[in-house]
């Protein structure tokens, strides 16, 4: 769950809702050549990558200080059994799903694994990485054998970049008002510029958007900016919450930036 403040409320994006809105902007970008022949499982892969939240989300929690628990302070051994149900999820569509699914989870792992201190989190996060590497061999050998078997085919390298780059742009637009420019490359390492004219408008200076202007929304439910005194009580307060949509408009830039690569994608 992305919790998203405002003056009075906490604006509540389900994860599943966050990978729909990625794969609205995959919809309408140029795909990388190297996914010819898997296109429609690339777009599965991106729009249900974080379909594992959907049972956390139903029952979500209070973190210690009684605010709505958001997905960036979920311990490791928690966070490890989400992803794994959304890599279930994906390698039920297919092996490529799986492997690119998987190893957008693996990295987010790694980075645990560098960044965090907590004797308990940096062993769920190796462990999960252990796991998830048996199941990439097994994935690469159902779909090539020995060719794959290095993890470095453009096919592979071409999914999992494109992957995060559509996840990281719908994060940077629902995990706050986007204010400054964002600078980041595409899953074809090409620049793109993500410019805010107002609070829904952006202008994208990219090659890869392939329509002139795009709509997009979010559901989102707003519940008090208080202290909750349980998980019952903040999700009391999401049963009865204001429904309603984060909107955006992306709009094209009539230059788009030379090519070559920004920000990696995250």
């Amino acid at each position: 769950m992305i919790v998203r403040k405002s003056p009075d409320a906490w604006l509540l994006i389900s994860q599943v809702d966050h990978a729909v809105l990625a794969a609205e902007v995959a919809a309408a970008w140029r795909p990388d050549a190297s996914l010819t022949g898997q296109l429609s499982e690339f777009a599965y892969a991106v729009k249900h990558h974080d379909d594992g939240w959907s049972e956390w989300e139903r029952s979500p929690t209070v973190d210690p200080e009684g605010r709505p628990r958001d997905f960036m302070e979920m311990s490791m051994p928690v966070a490890t059994r989400i992803w794994s149900d959304s890599i279930d999820v994906a390698a039920g569509e297919s092996p490529w799903c799986g492997l690119w699914v998987s190893r957008h989870f693996c990295h987010l792992a790694e980075l645990a694994i560098d960044h965090r201190t907590d004797s308990a989190d940096r062993s769920a996060a190796s462990q999960f990485v252990l796991d998830q590497e048996q199941n990439h061999r097994e994935w690469r050998i159902a779909i090539g054998g020995e060719a794959i078997a290095d993890g470095n085919s453009p096919m592979e390298t071409a999914g999992l970049h494109g992957l995060q780059f559509f996840d990281r742009l719908s994060l940077w637009l629902c995990c706050s008002e986007p204010t400054e420019a964002l600078e980041i490359a595409d899953g074809s390492g090409n620049a793109t510029r993500w410019e805010p004219l107002d609070a829904r408008t952006i202008q994208v200076r990219a090659h890869g958007l392939t329509v002139e202007e795009l709509e997009l929304s979010a559901p989102i439910v707003a519940v008090p900016r208080r202290k909750y005194s349980s998980d019952a009580d903040l999700q009391s307060a999401v049963t009865d919450g204001e429904r309603g949509f984060l909107s955006w408009k992306l709009v094209r830039a009539t230059q788009a930036l030379d090519a070559g690569s920004g920000d990696a994608a995250g």
